[in-house]
């Protein structure tokens, strides 16, 4: 059995990105964590203008509710989430809060394997992989994989997402194939996020004009393909002892 961690800059992203692969490794008795960084308050406001009816609170406190119950159909447990609650697009300005939660989560039960994002046009994303680069160079025997969530197929024709930022799938990724139970569960997760795939999620909030991720969005991650790129993290070399040091202390033994 293999300790798996996921860590999603926002909630939706732990799903898109390997929802499938959880599943996998699920049905395979490795034991899954998650640790979600941000709140994911500000996305109605950043995509749609919408301060209000929903607030930002009261996005943050859907999309919680939202991930625990998506987290059910892939099988992860209650107590394997772990949430930092950064404001959205502000882990850059939390990195030494970050990194101390990351190692201590860690320390607890090492993982094996980590998918992070690779760092594609949005700053939560690069944040959580230059973080995951810096905490695991202590960690020699755990395997990075990277899911991307932005490409220039997805980000057409989105505002918010700065084109110059979007990078093309490296030519080292890899491509694992769903089965159809895993694209399935994968499925009910992300229609369980109802604030970011309806435009009229719950009764007491507005109808929006779109939703925050567009059919299109959602087709491409059910499409039963899920994208990694493997990355060799840099490790931090440790300190040679010295011959004589070490004589002396099995001489003291």
């Amino acid at each position: 059995m293999a300790n798996i961690y996921v860590l999603g800059a926002h909630d939706d992203d732990a799903v898109l990105g390997p929802g499938g692969n959880i599943v996998r490794h699920i049905n395979h008795g490795d034991e899954v964590f998650v640790v979600i960084f941000t709140t994911g308050h500000t996305s109605h406001q950043v995509v749609l203008d919408i301060t209000s009816n929903p607030s930002p609170a009261e996005v943050a406190k859907k999309r919680r509710e939202e991930i625990l119950k998506a987290m059910v159909y892939l099988g992860v447990p209650t107590g394997n989430l772990y949430f930092f609650d950064i404001p959205t697009r502000e882990v850059f300005n939390h990195m030494d809060e970050a990194e101390m939660k990351l190692r201590m989560i860690f320390s607890e039960i090492k993982p094996d394997i980590v998918y992070s994002h690779y760092p594609d046009a949005h700053s939560d994303h690069k944040a959580v992989s230059a973080l995951t680069e810096k905490v695991l160079g202590s960690v020699p025997v755990c395997k990075v994989y990277q899911f991307m969530i932005w490409n220039r197929e997805l980000a057409a024709g989105r505002p918010e997402m700065n084109p110059n930022d979007i990078p093309e799938i490296p030519e080292n990724a890899m491509v694992v194939n769903l089965s159809e139970q895993e694209r399935l569960r994968k499925c009910n997760a992300i229609y369980e996020m109802r604030s970011q795939v309806s435009t009229r999620p719950y009764p007491e909030w507005q109808i929006q004009q779109r939703a925050i991720l567009g059919p299109s969005f959602i087709r491409y991650f059910l499409r039963g393909q899920e994208i990694f790129v493997p990355y060799e993290i840099p490790r931090v070399k440790e300190k040679a002892v010295p011959l004589e040091d070490v004589l002396s202390e099995r001489a003291r033994a």
